[in-house]
């Protein structure tokens, strides 16, 4: 058979390496049965590669830091051919996918660990895929991948309470430290951080950035207390934000207060230090101040305390309200009992943080100046009896009053003091005769100087003579005393008798006689020929202004008539009821007061009577009517300036003495109805007068009518008594 061209022959399949194929041709074999053909042939082949091809490739969208999966297939001629997949993420990262190399599938995962770039919500990213195979057929495909921005999550952190000062540093305020964390899923983000601190300050947070987390620290002080509402938001680069709250409750603190001084001890009507009480608040409060007290440790009274015995008393000044730094002042006299006062001041910010302070006032006693005046000298009523009333009497004086101008310049009400009358004659066992008396001012317009009066019946048992030894001593607001001795006798035949008048110098009391004016007086008291009482009368008339007032007495109480060391010199002391009337219009006389006290001092210093001393004083209890002579604490005697004066001792029982005469003068006869001028002759005999006496002047008629006496024709008086005539001569200035 003839030869066949290879060529001709068509391949039954794309040949593999070694593969095996067999050809075919169109020509006719005729031959045996038996025939048998065999073909040897060489031929080359060559096979060519077909390049693999994508499919499908799936596209993704996922949040950042997550995790991108896309999937496909492909197609390759060469069913043997072996694949790989390259994936480009478009990240600048690339991975190789897993294949399943009889399905021609794949699969391709890729973790995004941020949207890119920063600034946006979400990202796409270009993915490329390179296919080969094994014999270096290739193809490409792309996709997409988008990666949506992950806002951070944060935790602003508990609530937090603080209080507006820090312990140990009262001047500043509390410093609120924040620290709060947060995440994000985004482990490439960048982050910011803002802080509002609910005060209307909104600032930023100070950032530490981790990969994926972080925290926001911040501080702040706050201005005042209450309740803020913190809110921290944290922002990243791409936008996404998220806030948290906690709520910062900043308790109020109270203000910080200081009083000074102390202590302080003032006496009653000095003027305390001034109590300066100095507050600071924190926070700019609005502060106001409330005051209370104590008096030795007792319960606590709203205000400050005042006895309102003197003008002032303590006051507070300083505005009420004030703001971040206040100062009060307490100051003032301290007008108080003495006692130990806490005062307490309590200053108090808007929000009700308050703080107290206190300071002690240990209020001392006044001094006091203490004078007796009272009665020295006092007899019994009889010689039967060993009582007689004493007129404990004492002018009580402020410092102030009693020493010289600027030795004290704060007086005080010298009425809140009392008076203690003791008997200290047995310093062992004294015995208090009276306590609490009350003091009454000598002028209502001056409170320094008073006087304190009390009626002490003295017991002298079956004694003829005793002397007491009294103290006398302030109490209350002041402290002072003094101490006299009192002697009481039982009377003897002592007389006193006396006629004049004094120019005024110095007089006292309500109804003193005005200086240069003449002041009369008269009197004549003797104790009876049994003893058994005390006689006799004392007359005097004041001249004050355009008015006359007329002193006379109803009853004498006591007489005690003493010898000086000089013989020719006597003194006797004399207590007697009077009476007080104006007798400016002679026909109406007015009465100003009865049963009132007298009191007389005389100094009989020998004849002619030129140097004799007299003092009268007149109280209606403590209050001072009338005092010929006052030094502003006590009568004193005072030289009279007419007239004469006789202190009879009972010693002197049984001398004689010239007739005395005195001559009536119309200057004498003021103040008595129908005087007028004349002369009275009176034969006497000391201790006794005779039975009848020739009166040359009808002036004192009113004296003598009414003691049982008859008039002649001859116009004598006749039936006189001793102690009418004595009154009736002294009562126009005549020498007894």
């Amino acid at each position: 058979f003839p030869s066949t061209n290879v060529d001709a022959y068509r391949l039954r399949s794309t040949p593999g390496q070694n593969q095996t194929f067999h050809g075919w041709t169109n020509s006719s074999f005729t031959g045996a049965a038996d025939l048998t053909l065999e073909f040897n042939a060489t031929a080359n082949v060559t096979v060519n590669n077909v390049d693999p091809a994508f499919l499908g490739v799936s596209s993704a969208a996922i949040f950042e830091n997550g995790e991108a999966t896309i999937t496909g297939s492909f197609s390759d001629a060469g069913q043997r051919d072996e694949h790989a997949i390259v994936v480009h993420w478009g990240d600048g990262s690339s991975s190789a996918a897993t294949i399943d190399q009889s399905t021609r599938t794949f699969t391709a995962s890729h973790t995004y660990a941020d949207d890119d770039p920063s600034s946006t919500g979400s990202d796409v990213y270009a993915v490329t895929l390179s296919l080969t195979d094994d014999d270096l057929g290739s193809a490409t495909a792309s996709t997409t991948v988008s990666v949506d921005n992950v806002a951070p999550i944060v935790d602003a952190g508990a609530d937090q309470t603080v209080s507006e000062a820090v312990a140990g540093t009262p001047t500043e305020l509390t410093v609120v430290l924040l620290n709060a964390n947060f995440t994000d899923v985004g482990q490439l983000d960048t982050h910011s951080a803002v802080i509002d601190w609910g005060d209307g300050v909104v600032e930023p947070g100070v950032v530490a950035q981790g990969a994926g987390s972080g925290s926001v620290t911040g501080s702040h002080q706050y201005a005042d207390s209450g309740e803020y509402v913190v809110s921290v938001t944290v922002t990243d680069d791409d936008g996404g934000a998220h806030t948290d709250t906690l709520v910062v409750s900043v308790l109020n603190a109270a203000p910080t207060v200081e009083i000074a001084p102390l202590t302080q001890d003032p006496q009653y009507s000095d003027s305390i230090t001034p109590l300066v009480i100095t507050a600071s608040d924190l926070a700019s409060d609005t502060m106001n101040i409330a005051t209370e007290w104590s008096k030795n440790g007792g319960p606590f009274l709203p205000g400050l305390p005042d006895d309102a015995t003197l003008v002032g008393g303590l006051v507070l000044s300083g505005d009420a309200d004030q703001v971040e730094t206040a100062s009060w002042t307490i100051e003032g006299i301290a007008d108080l009992q003495p006692a130990v006062y806490t005062i307490r001041a309590v200053v108090s910010d808007e929000d009700g943080g308050s703080t107290p302070v206190e300071a002690t006032i240990d209020v001392q006693r006044e001094d006091a100046v203490a004078t007796y005046t009272g009665s020295t000298f006092v007899s019994t009523p009889s010689v039967n009896s060993g009582e007689a009333t004493v007129e404990l009497r004492a002018t009580i004086q402020d410092i102030v009053a009693a020493q010289p101008a600027g030795a004290d310049l704060e007086p005080g009400d010298i009425t809140t003091a009392t008076v203690s009358f003791i008997d200290v004659s047995n310093p062992s066992s004294p015995v208090t005769i009276a306590s609490g008396v009350p003091i009454t001012l000598l002028n209502p317009a001056d409170p320094t100087s008073g006087v304190a009066a009390y009626s002490w019946t003295a017991d002298i048992g079956n004694s003829d003579s005793d002397t007491f030894e009294v103290l006398v001593q302030v109490d209350d607001n002041y402290v002072g005393e003094t101490r006299e001795l009192i002697t009481v006798s039982r009377p003897i035949d002592n007389a006193v008798t006396g006629g004049g008048y004094l120019v005024n110098q110095s007089s006292g009391g309500q109804y003193a006689g005005d200086a240069g004016l003449r002041t009369n007086y008269g009197f004549n008291i003797k104790t009876n020929k049994r003893g058994t009482n005390v006689q006799g009368h004392v007359n005097l008339i004041i001249r004050q202004n355009d008015r006359i007032y007329q002193v006379k007495t109803n009853a004498t109480n006591s007489l005690l008539a003493l010898p000086g060391t000089d013989p020719e010199v006597r003194h006797a002391e004399f207590i007697a009821k009077a009476n007080l009337r104006d007798v400016t219009d002679p026909l109406n006389p007015i009465s100003l007061g009865g049963n009132l006290q007298l009191i007389a001092s005389v100094t009989d210093a020998g004849e002619p009577g030129v140097n004799d001393l007299v003092s009268f004083t007149v109280w209606d209890g403590p209050v001072l009517l009338y005092s010929s002579h006052w030094t502003g604490v006590e009568s004193i005697e005072q030289l009279i300036d007419g007239g004469n004066i006789q202190v009879r001792l009972a010693s002197d029982a049984g001398t004689t003495s010239n007739a005395k005469t005195a001559k009536v003068s119309a200057d004498d006869a003021d103040g008595f109805a129908g005087l007028g001028a004349g002369r009275l002759s009176v034969p006497q005999r000391r201790g006794e007068l005779g039975s009848s006496a020739t009166i040359y002047s009808e002036a004192i008629e009113s004296f003598l009518g009414g003691d049982d006496a008859t008039k002649g024709a001859s116009g004598t008086w006749e039936g006189v008594s001793e102690d009418a005539l004595d009154e009736a001569f002294a009562s126009v200035g005549g020498v007894a």
